[in-house]
């Protein structure tokens, strides 16, 4: 048997953690490295590199995602700041509102310079 094909059987089925594919995906994508690359110095096969890839961007359109998550689900991320911006709203809206309706109608409101040019709502 030779060797290569010994080597390529010793490595079928080894797992990698989800933030090593991540650096790896990082090394691609933000350093510039090429595949082939980052493949011969980290000693992984192309076709698994690019599986991480593919599911990379996967993950960053917010679509069903492939296997374990390389990334927090950005999806649900998105949604969750959309959703904290609309309460961060909706509450500033009723402290205006509160602010706006807490002011006694039978207080007097001042129209003049003095005290005495008064006058009642």
């Amino acid at each position: 048997m030779p060797l290569w094909v010994g080597e390529w059987m010793s490595q079928k089925g080894k797992t990698f953690d989800p933030g090593f594919k991540l650096q790896v995906v990082q090394m691609i994508r933000e350093q510039g490295l090429s595949v082939a690359q980052v493949c011969r110095e980290m000693s992984l096969g192309e076709t698994t590199v690019r599986r991480w890839l593919a599911q990379f961007d996967v993950e960053r359109s917010g679509q069903a995602r492939i296997d374990k998550p390389l990334t927090a689900n950005p999806q649900r991320i998105r949604h969750l700041e959309a959703e904290n911006r609309q309460l961060r709203q909706d509450n500033d809206l009723v402290k205006r509102q509160r602010n706006f309706f807490s002011v006694n109608p039978h207080e007097a409101i001042r129209f003049g310079k003095s005290d005495h040019d008064c006058k009642l709502r």
